[in-house]
C-alpha cells in the first residue's frame, strides 16, 4: 500500500492508471516511469499546489481602478491607495460582485461615474497637463495595490467602503451597517460592524 501511496504521489491519479495500463500490456514499467517522470513538471506542479494562487488582473480592471481613483479623489493623493482597496476587498467579500468591472459598476457603488471626473477618466472629456499628471499618479497607485501592496492600517483587508466628508451621506441601512476605521485627507474608510 505504502509503494502505491508513493507512486500517487510521484505520478497523480491519471498517471497511476497509465502505469497500470502500461504493466498490465506488458509495455514494461521502464517505459511507462519514463514517460510520466518529468522532475520539472513534478516541481511546478508542487509549487503551484502549495503556494496561494495570486489575482491577476487584466488591463481592463486596471484602467477601470485608475478611473475610479481619478474620479474620487483626484485631489486626495494620500486617499487613493485605501480605495483601491476597498475596491479588492469588495470583490473578495460575498457579499458584493466578484470581479473588478462588476464592482465598479454595480448600482450606486460610486457616484463618481458619469460626471466631469469620470468623463476625463474616460476621456470623453479632454485633460490638460496637470490633470493628465494626475491620472497617471492615479494609475501608478491603481498598479500598486492591485500588484499587493499593503498600506499598514488597521483592519486593511476589511475596508469595504469610504465617504467624503464634504458631501453629506445618508443616515440609512448600509451605513448604518459600517463602522469608521481611519480618516485619511477628507476621506473616512469603513469596515463592516462585528455583529454581536
Amino acid at each position: 500500500m505504502k509503494q502505491k501511496t508513493n507512486q500517487l504521489a510521484t505520478y497523480g491519479f491519471l498517471g497511476l492508471q497509465l502505469v497500470g495500463l502500461l504493466n498490465s500490456h506488458n509495455i514494461g514499467r521502464f517505459i511507462g516511469e519514463k514517460i510520466l517522470s518529468n522532475p520539472k513538471q513534478e516541481a511546478v506542479s508542487k509549487q503551484i499546489d502549495t503556494e496561494k494562487q495570486e489575482q491577476v488582473y487584466s488591463q481592463e480592471d486596471k484602467e477601470l481602478v485608475t478611473n475610479i481613483l481619478y474620479s474620487e479623489a483626484a485631489t486626495e493623493p494620500n486617499a487613493r491607495k485605501a480605495i483601491a482597496r476597498v475596491i479588492l476587498n469588495r470583490v473578495e467579500s460575498d457579499k458584493y460582485p466578484s470581479t473588478v468591472k462588476d464592482v465598479i459598476f454595480q448600482k450606486n457603488a460610486f457616484a463618481c461615474i458619469g460626471k466631469r471626473n469620470w468623463k476625463q477618466a474616460t476621456r470623453q472629456l479632454k485633460r490638460n497637463a496637470y490633470e493628465e499628471r494626475v491620472y497617471q499618479e492615479c494609475k501608478q497607485d491603481a498598479e500598486d495595490i492591485l500588484n499587493g501592496e499593503k498600506l499598514g492600517l488597521n483592519y486593511e483587508n476589511k475596508i469595504i467602503s469610504f465617504d467624503d466628508i464634504r458631501t453629506k451621506k445618508p443616515k440609512d441601512k448600509y451605513w448604518n451597517s459600517l463602522e469608521k476605521i481611519t480618516q485619511i485627507d477628507d476621506m473616512v474608510f469603513y469596515k463592516e460592524k462585528r455583529i454581536k
